[in-house]
């Protein structure tokens, strides 16, 4: 595909690519990717369309420098010269997730007049969820921004979330504790938490959500079982099978999400259907090398500290027993007088 610029009249560049002849149609990506998250279907539409990659700005080859407001009216704008220019009268526009937004602003701005419209999923599709944890998210965040309010809440973090509170709380202090917030997540995901046990009602080979609240099932169970067992001292048999039930379910939890991302409908995702199980499998070991590692320096740091204790305990009963105290000044010897 060739690579061109489009100058907006604000001095604002947008790289895109494009192949093909014939109606022009722009596929806008989502936030944080860049064009190529269409890539894969450009050779599927470039014999019939003039297909259009733009980075959007602050994406791929697009510029990002500071003194352009990018706010959605500037957006929609910058995006109302580049079809002008760069895509004709009524061409066709197709968005996902964050390009689906600037489409839409656009549209109700009267920036654009497409012949057609594709609206992939984003966020307006789906109703607002937690509205009170978002305005608190807000409100904290508008608050660590006032000059000296920010030290306050940083202390008074420090106050509610001690060291020790902290490492109660984590799953590497309590490994079950991953597993309680798995299903509490997919039931958020799911929205009510009756389709969650929905979910076991068959078990579907061929569905990645099916096979991962099964696994999801026997490794939060099994986890559990033996946190428990661990905790009262009892049933050791019992316990060491759990913890092998759980050993076992272990690679499939760490690469189901990656086989369930990849069973979707965006290009850029399903192209990867391969090699993503394999990324994550890769992320979990090197997260639980990273924790285990924290452990160990954790350790060491805390018998070297223990170490200098007990070496200054030791100065402290040899200077007693010489008669001497670190914090009581030794009386200074006189000097015989000159002959």
């Amino acid at each position: 595909m060739r690579l061109r610029l489009y100058h907006h009249t604000d001095g604002a560049r947008v790289a895109y690519r494009e192949a093909g002849s014939g109606p022009a149609i722009a596929l806008l990506h989502s936030a944080l990717l860049s064009h190529r998250e269409f890539s894969p279907v450009v050779e599927h539409l470039s014999d019939r369309f003039r297909v259009v990659l733009p980075d959007l700005p602050l994406h791929g080859d697009s510029e990002d420098r500071p003194r352009h407001p990018y706010t959605p009216d500037w957006f929609a704008d910058v995006l109302g010269g580049f079809a002008a220019e760069v895509l004709g009268a009524r061409p066709m526009l197709a968005g996902h997730d964050a390009g689906a937004e600037i489409i839409l602003h656009a549209l109700l701005r009267r920036r654009i007049s497409p012949a057609r419209v594709v609206l992939m999923s984003s966020r307006m599709h789906q109703v607002p969820r937690f509205a009170w944890a978002r305005a608190a998210w807000r409100a904290a965040a508008l608050a660590g921004a006032v000059p000296g309010l920010d030290r306050l809440l940083s202390h008074g973090t420090r106050v509610v979330f001690t060291p020790a509170r902290g490492m109660r709380l984590s799953s590497r202090s309590n490994p079950a504790a991953a597993d309680l917030v798995s299903p509490l997540l997919l039931i958020s995901d799911l929205g009510r938490p009756e389709r969650f046990l929905n979910m076991f009602r068959v078990f579907k080979v061929t569905s990645p959500m099916s096979v991962g609240s099964w696994v999801l099932l026997v490794s939060g169970g099994a986890s559990n079982t033996a946190a428990a067992l661990e905790l009262v001292g009892k049933l050791k048999p019992l316990k060491v099978a759990a913890e092998f039930v759980s050993a076992l379910a272990g690679p499939p939890l760490a690469t189901y999400t990656g086989t369930l991302i990849a069973d979707t409908s965006i290009p850029v995702w399903h192209e990867a259907r391969r090699t993503l199980p394999y990324v994550f499998a890769a992320g979990a070991g090197l997260s639980a090398g990273a924790a285990e590692r924290g452990a160990d320096v954790g350790a060491l740091a805390r018998l070297q500290q223990h170490d200098a204790d007990d070496r200054e305990g030791r100065e402290d009963v040899d200077d007693d027993q010489r008669g001497e105290h670190p914090l009581t000044p030794s009386t200074p010897r006189r000097r015989a007088p000159p002959s």
